[in-house]
């Protein structure tokens, strides 16, 4: 970021590609709303080929939209919807940032590498900045064997450890920059507690137990099955996460209605 020489700054992971119109878009977004710091589109989910290669024959998902048209997130708003809304991760790669701001926020966080990396920046950016959502598909996210999150992940005790104290980390530190910044909404602080507290506690033999038998026959499925059974089989897992998005979305909504404050939802834009 520090030796950037661009107005904006866009990120994309080695693995991953933009789409046609993804950094045009982005950048008429920026250019016409002085008032927003950074953009965000939505993404596709697809597998790489034998040779290694993206295959765009083999999109199996993509994350929901929530409302019909653009819309601007004013601070905290975009925190607490993908706090609230499972699988709503931004991705570094569909985010445009003023490179200004990036460096006033503090860019990314040295103790943070490959996991949770993204999530510390998009925090920053949600808590404090607002942010325009673009409604459509401007990237891929390629699924891949050899990619860091799907190592970090891995399978056995010693993974699931892992996996609790990198959670734990970030959490804290989540909640360390919200009071830092003085952003107090309950609503999402409830949330983090929760989870920092779930964190906290090491996982029981049958959470441990479900979790092996779940990655081996998710495993072995992926040997045996001809490629694109498999594939249909994720995709199938990938729209249920989908449904479950939405739901999650409509019942915030219901607590912001009942709370009076319905209306930050429906920041559309014309």
């Amino acid at each position: 970021l520090s030796e950037a020489r661009g107005e904006y700054v866009a990120f994309l992971d080695a693995d991953d590609i933009y789409l046609p119109q993804r950094l045009g878009r982005h950048v008429e977004v920026l250019r016409a709303c002085p008032g927003v710091d950074m953009s965000a589109s939505g993404y596709l989910r697809c597998f790489s080929d034998d040779s290694g290669a993206m295959d765009m024959q083999s999109i199996v998902s993509a994350r929901p939209f929530f409302t019909a048209g653009d819309v601007v997130w004013e601070p905290p708003l975009g925190l607490l919807v993908v706090t609230h809304v499972p699988y709503l991760n931004l991705g570094t790669f569909s985010v445009t940032v003023r490179r200004r701001i990036a460096l006033e926020a503090g860019g990314f966080e040295d103790a943070f590498h490959s996991m949770y990396e993204d999530q510390v920046f998009a925090t920053k950016m949600l808590a404090c900045h607002r942010v325009y959502l673009v409604q459509a598909y401007l990237a891929c996210y390629r699924h891949h064997d050899a990619s860091v999150t799907r190592k970090a992940k891995g399978s056995g005790p010693s993974a699931t450890e892992s996996a609790r104290m990198d959670s734990q980390r970030f959490l804290e530190w989540q909640l360390g920059y919200l009071r830092q910044h003085d952003v107090e909404d309950p609503l999402i602080l409830d949330v983090i507690r929760a989870r920092q507290l779930r964190a906290a506690r090491p996982a029981g033999w049958l959470a441990s137990m479900r979790g092996r038998i779940s990655t081996g026959l998710r495993s072995m499925l992926e040997r045996i099955l001809p490629r694109p059974w498999y594939r249909r089989l994720i995709a199938i897992d990938y729209q249920l996460d989908c449904l479950r998005a939405r739901w999650a979305y409509w019942q915030l909504t219901r607590i912001l209605s009942r709370r009076g404050r319905s209306s930050v939802l429906s920041g559309r834009i014309a």
